[in-house]
This record gives C-alpha cells, structure tokens and sequence, in this order.
C-alpha cells in the first residue's frame, strides 16, 4: 500500500494491506502522530509517507502479436507509415490488446511461444531492405504454426499486395515451402485488379464487395495468386474467377489456420477496410461443398440440421441448372446480417456450412435465390 517512516532514525518501511479474497473491496486509513512535526516542527522532514501505491493482479499477457515493416527505414516510410496508421485505427476493436512489433528482412522475431495469432502487415514493392520476412523469421514462422495443437489452434494473417510477389514467385524472396506448403498461395499475377478494384467475398464476407484504388504514392501492386495445398478462396478479384487469380486465400488444418489477402490496407476506399479485416481476422468461415455428383429435377430448399442450432449448423438446397446462387441470412426484423453465398454454381446438390458464432441467440431466417426460385426457411440460434 506504501512506506513509511516512523522514528527519526529508522528507514522507510513497507506496509500493506490485502484484500481478502481477489476482487474483493476493502478500505484503509492512514493515521500517524509525528512528535515536534507540522509545518514548523523539528521533525517535519523526518517523518511521514514516502509514497502510496496501490497494487492489483499483473495484466494479462497479449496473445496477439502484430509485426509491420520498420517505419524508421529512410526509403518508401511515407507508404508504410500509411499502411501501418490504416491498421491501427482498427486494431484494438478486432483483437484487443497486442503487441506490436517492427521489422526487416535481417530482423529476429521475438519469441512467439506465447501468441496464439500472429498478424504481418507487409507493405508492397517497400524498399528492398524491409520488403519481406527474412528466411530465419519465415522458419520461426512455420515451427510456430506446426506448433500448433487441436485444443489450441495458431492462426497466422498474412496482408500485403506483394505477398505472391515476394514469396512465391522467383527472387531474392523466394520460399515455396513457406509460400505453397504453409500460406497455401501461388503467384499469378501481378496488378491483378485495375485501378479502381474490388474484392469479392468468397468463403468468408461471402457476397459483399470491398473497393481498393490506387493511393497518392502510386504504389498500386495487388497480386492475384492461386491455391496450393488445399488451400481455398476467401476473396476473388471482381474481374476474375474463384478459379482464377484470387484476392485473397486461406488454408486450414487440424493444428493452424493461414489467410493472405493480396491488397495494402492503404488501398482501401469508401470504409472497406473494416469490413474486410473483421472478416479476415474474426469472420467464421462459409463451407459450400457439393454433395453427390446427381443433377437435381428441381429446385429446392431443406431445412437446417441441426435446428435449434449453437453455433454450427447445415443448410443444403439443390439447383437443377447453373446459375447464380445468393444464400442470406436475416434476423427477426427482416434485417440482412450475413451472406452465406453470392456466387454462379453449376446444376447440383449443395450443403453450406454455417457458423454463427459472431451472433446472438434468437430467431433467423435463411433464403435462398436462384434463377426465378426464392424460398425462405427459419431457425434458431440457442446458446
């Protein structure tokens, strides 16, 4: 609680006062008499309180780790401090709190034992010293990741426009173990969306278009890559397909999960920067499998399974021709709250995986368009 001094020759002295049980409230008084003390008195110098502190539980340690470009490097620090301001406005909402992190293509990571997410912002084409993670840091990576364990998952979250560029295709960079094998990209393309661009939601913030141009510094290199390893599409680029060069790509296993979006946060226009990072950091992702290979006669909507539902359940519909299918998720008051699919699906048998776990309890409504056939369906979220 403080120290004190109680005699003219004694030392300052420690005294506490501790709470009975942890969040408890308590109350204290301090009462001392100095002899000969007072404004005046012989002993005012001598004896009193040193200082009063009050001690609670240390704060917890940060499980998020968040690494960007160092911002002191003399060349492009104008794009990277850009990009690095555009994350941080929004950071403490997506992750709490964090420890922030800066680095270069020589720098040590700090130990990561202690994270489970880890975020690297890389600012693309960035002078050559700073341009990407270097080969010891992109090895502490991958054992971090294979660290992993199904009780306690890591999940790592790759943005930069030139992580293809940087990773995947031949140069200095170049590292197909970490590119391939664990980020589960392939380098396609390089400006794989003309200025300005979108990005399409795919398996997660599936529908919805987020919009990018070109910045003030022209540094405008939004790559398009493929997947690799069983990774899978999470943004396409508007002017591409699912199957094409993609914005953005995950890739998921029992021990870790990766996402890589191909755009700097600097790009981002017209507020779509905070819808895209919430879905890339916290949004659940959107499974659409096919279920046999029979061409249905009909159209048609099932209910879902299991119903009532915490926080995963299944929705299958059937299409007897392609064509775009939008599968939407409304709440009781007929208010859009999540777009399972907005995409062109060949004639087939469907089942959507469907995560709610960024949703309250309560009645939903789920619809399904397609061609000239809309059909809604009701379920509930009890958790």
């Amino acid at each position: 609680m403080g120290k004190f001094k109680t005699t003219t020759t004694g030392s300052w002295t420690e005294r506490r006062f501790v709470a009975p049980t942890a969040g408890a409230n308590g109350r204290f008084a301090i009462n001392y008499r100095v002899v000969s003390g007072g404004p005046s008195g012989a002993n005012s110098d001598f004896i009193g309180i040193d200082l009063i502190r009050v001690l609670g539980p240390a704060p917890a340690a940060n499980t998020t780790l968040v690494l960007m470009h160092d911002s002191v490097n003399a060349t492009s620090t104008a794009k990277r401090k850009a990009d690095r301001d555009s994350m941080r406005v929004y950071l403490s909402g997506l992750v709490g709190g964090y420890d922030l992190v800066t680095f270069d293509t020589n720098s040590a990571l700090p130990s990561l034992a202690g994270y489970d997410r880890i975020i690297v912002q890389e600012t693309s084409f960035d002078a050559i010293g700073c341009r990407y993670l270097g080969a010891t840091a992109r090895n502490n990576l991958t054992a971090w990741l294979n660290s992993g364990t199904p009780a306690a998952r890591k999940t790592l979250i790759m943005i930069g426009a030139d992580l293809g560029y940087n990773y995947s295709r031949a140069n200095t960079g170049q590292d197909l173990n970490f590119a391939g094998q664990m980020l589960g990209i392939v380098y396609r393309l390089d400006n794989a969306d003309p200025t300005p661009g979108t990005l399409v939601g795919e398996r997660i913030d599936a529908g919805n278009s987020r919009n990018i141009a070109s910045p003030v510094d022209a540094g405008y290199y939004p790559d398009g890559c493929g997947l690799s390893n069983g990774s899978y599409p999470l943004y396409r680029w508007v002017n591409q397909t699912v199957n094409d060069t993609l914005a953005a790509i995950g890739r998921y296993t029992a021990n870790y999960e990766v996402r890589s979006m191909f755009a700097d946060p600097r790009y981002f226009t017209g507020g779509s920067l905070l819808p895209t990072l919430t879905a890339l950091i916290n949004g659940a992702l959107t499974a659409v499998n096919p279920l046999n290979n029979e061409v249905p006669m009909v159209y048609s909507l099932s209910q879902n399974y299991p119903n009532p539902f915490n926080p995963v359940t299944n929705i299958k519909f059937s299409i007897p021709a392609a064509g775009n299918v939008k599968l939407v998720i409304f709440d009781i008051l007929g208010r859009e709250v999540k777009t399972l699919l907005n995409d062109v699906k060949p004639a087939g048998n469907y089942v959507v995986d469907f995560n709610a776990a960024e949703l309250s309890s309560g009645a939903y409504f789920y619809r399904l368009e397609s061609g000239n056939f809309v059909e809604t369906k009701k379920m509930l979220l009890v958790k």
